[in-house]
């Protein structure tokens, strides 16, 4: 209801099932409007870090919470000296994409971060460079688990329920922010795909998935060949005898992360894919 309520007056519309009359209407139009949307996110700027501290771990009660920078006029942090403030947030979002795992939650940060990450904004020059340190963290993890996770594969180990598991969660947030900003820098294209290279060549694929691989044109982009191989790394079947294998295809958690990048892929690609 709260989140409900900020959009409301962010919009200036009435109650559901209220109309406001002429003269009302008329009232709210212009500066009026404009003054009482700057008062409303002078408010919530300041408490909005208190709130996300508070249902931190609850993630039903923070998800929606995070909803309300993208109706606030950003630039009361820099007409009122509230950059304290945006410091207090973009601290707050940062804890809770370290503290998360679920998706909703971790897309909803990227979108808020996005929001304060706007060019045009006021909050830009202080909430991008966040955002960017943030990934940093996120790539600096994810590669030496990566490298670690090829290492024990060609030596025939298996990587700990731990490790494949921060795999898991790291390459989820990236994938939450991968729907929401630009990462073409950091490379992750080029990280996934020597991974899926490798596990495409030491493991065997399913008879369903095998023809999509070979579908690829000869010249394939980045692209086209991500969703295959991304299909393969996760249908590939442990190299463990079944009956001893704890799970027989122990990467269709990677399924999760590979709709979360393919979404980016045109359609076209998509279809050849």
């Amino acid at each position: 209801m709260l989140v409900a309520a900020v959009r409301q007056a962010a919009e200036g519309r009435p109650p559901a099932g209220r109309r406001l009359g002429k003269k009302a209407a008329r009232e709210v139009d212009g500066t009026r409007r404009w003054r009482e949307h700057a008062n409303m996110s002078r408010h919530f700027v300041k408490v909005l870090p208190r709130l996300l501290s508070k249902f931190a771990a609850d993630k039903e009660k923070v998800t929606p919470l995070l909803q309300i920078p993208q109706y606030c006029n950003l630039d009361v942090y820099d007409m009122d000296g509230l950059g304290s403030y945006l410091d207090a947030a973009l601290l707050e979002l940062d804890c809770l994409v370290q503290r998360h795992s679920d998706v909703a939650v971790l897309e909803a940060c990227a979108r808020a971060y996005g929001t304060y990450c706007d060019e045009g904004g006021s909050a830009h020059c202080q909430a991008a460079p966040a955002c960017s340190r943030l990934v940093d963290m996120l790539v600096d993890v994810l590669t030496p688990l990566l490298d670690v996770f090829i290492q024990r594969e060609k030596q025939g180990l298996f990587l700990g329920h731990g490790e494949m598991g921060r795999i898991c969660s790291t390459l989820r947030r990236l994938a939450a922010f991968y729907s929401a900003h630009d990462l073409s820098s950091w490379n992750l294209y080029e990280k996934m795909d020597s991974l899926l290279t490798f596990r495409r060549h030491q493991g065997s694929l399913p008879t369903e998935v095998s023809p999509t691989w070979h579908l690829a044109p000869p010249r394939a982009s980045a692209d086209t060949v991500l969703p295959m191989r991304g299909l393969a790394f996760a249908f590939s079947e442990s190299p463990v005898p079944e009956e001893e294998a704890r799970q027989r295809f122990p990467n269709l958690s990677f399924l999760l992360v590979l709709s979360e990048f393919s979404c980016k892929i045109p359609p076209a690609k998509r279809q050849a894919a």
